[in-house]
């Protein structure tokens, strides 16, 4: 076992500030649809916050992208493998046998991920483009 669970999470939280996939414990709260006392309450150690089904909807807000079982469980590693794909004149799934349907899985899991991680960056865009605005708008009634 690796660690405690909030040690786990807290973990993981680096990870994606260290990506620049989440700056604050906002960002994570936003991407789960959930409360920032709900995430403060998990990544203080708060074991009623540190449900199973709450690191799982934590990591399927970022697309999956961590061992369920590591987070969960402490086992393991912390990254899902990472999937690559050959590039040239061969399929990418040519020679796998019975695997081809599971790296076509994973394939479309990290798709998923980085269209996840684009409509967050989006959405986070759009909140600093209001807050541009409002300022704007107050230097503005400042100068009349």
């Amino acid at each position: 076992m690796v660690g405690k669970r909030e040690e786990r999470l807290v973990a993981a939280y680096d990870y994606l500030k260290s990506k620049g996939m989440a700056h604050k414990q906002q960002d994570i709260a936003e991407a789960m649809n959930t409360n920032k006392s709900n995430i403060s309450h998990a990544l203080n150690g708060d074991q009623r916050f540190l449900t199973d089904s709450f690191l799982r909807r934590f990591n399927a807000a970022y697309g999956n992208i961590f061992n369920d079982k590591w987070l969960v469980e402490g086992t393991g590693e912390m990254l899902k493998s990472n999937f690559s794909l050959s590039v040239g004149n061969h399929s990418p799934n040519a020679g796998f046998g019975n695997t081809a349907n599971a790296n076509t899985e994973a394939f479309i899991a990290e798709i998923a991920a980085q269209r996840g991680l684009t409509e967050a960056a989006q959405r986070q865009t759009a909140k600093a483009q209001e807050q541009i605005d409002r300022l704007l708008g107050i230097i503005e009634g400042m100068q009349k």
